[in-house]
């Protein structure tokens, strides 16, 4: 890994920002990569990938850590079909895609819809974990920046998954995405909001965050925003 490599607006030194399959494994021989999130594009939104190409229809983000550098982490996007292939170099596991998009035949029970992630069938999610998962995701979709933000919520967002789909939400988890989104000035509600105005010809499914502001409230510890989803 070049070391001087500048580093590209995804976060990625700027020699790995091409596409090829030798990029991909060069990636994976450099990087300890996870895929943190399966999302749904919002038509008309536009996002471009590691690799610089626009994301189509569905996209994935990725954390990556050094493996010899620890310090050098952050998160990246790419398409589907590359996310496969990221998967298949790790051997590990496709995440179900989350869609926040009403759309006919969806349910809100549904792979395309709510699925907390990569857990095993016949875990009983916990209501308020589950939640927080799909708050950090419709966050990470709603975000334009693929980069500022986007490292420390795939971050927190895979710490999350990886405790277990069937126990509480960490108030730090909870309370770190509360910062990041007053860090903005804005609340989770408003940015769909905005959401809503800017993308009129799509129809967001509904979505009630007072429980995670509750949790907010409850916390013993400190966090200098108030409740913000």
């Amino acid at each position: 890994m070049l070391t001087s490599d500048k580093k590209e607006r995804n976060g990625l030194p700027s020699s790995y920002c091409h596409r090829g399959d030798e990029v991909k494994s060069a990636i994976v021989r450099d990087y300890i990569i996870q895929p943190v999130a399966h999302l749904k594009l919002i038509p008309g939104q536009v996002k471009t990938s590691y690799s610089n190409y626009p994301l189509r229809d569905q996209y994935y983000c990725f954390s990556f850590q050094g493996r010899i550098e620890r310090e050098d982490k952050g998160a990246f996007f790419c398409g589907k079909d590359v996310a496969k292939d990221f998967i298949r170099l790790i051997n590990g596991t496709e995440l179900p895609l989350f869609n926040p998009l009403k759309s006919e035949g969806t349910t809100s029970g549904s792979s395309s819809g709510s699925s907390p992630g990569c857990f095993s069938t016949g875990i009983k999610p916990n209501a308020d974990k589950k939640l927080f998962i799909d708050a950090a995701r419709l966050l990470m979709m709603l975000w334009d920046s693929t980069s500022k933000g986007q490292t420390p919520l795939a971050y927190v967002l895979n710490e999350a998954i990886t405790d277990g789909i069937d126990k509480r939400p960490e108030f730090k988890h909870v309370l770190s995405v509360n910062t990041m989104l007053g860090n903005t000035n804005n609340t989770l509600t408003d940015l769909l909001a905005e959401a809503k105005t800017k993308y009129p010809n799509v129809t967001f499914r509904d979505f009630d965050f007072s429980p995670l502001n509750e949790i907010v409230k409850r916390s013993k510890y400190y966090d200098k925003h108030a409740p913000c989803y």
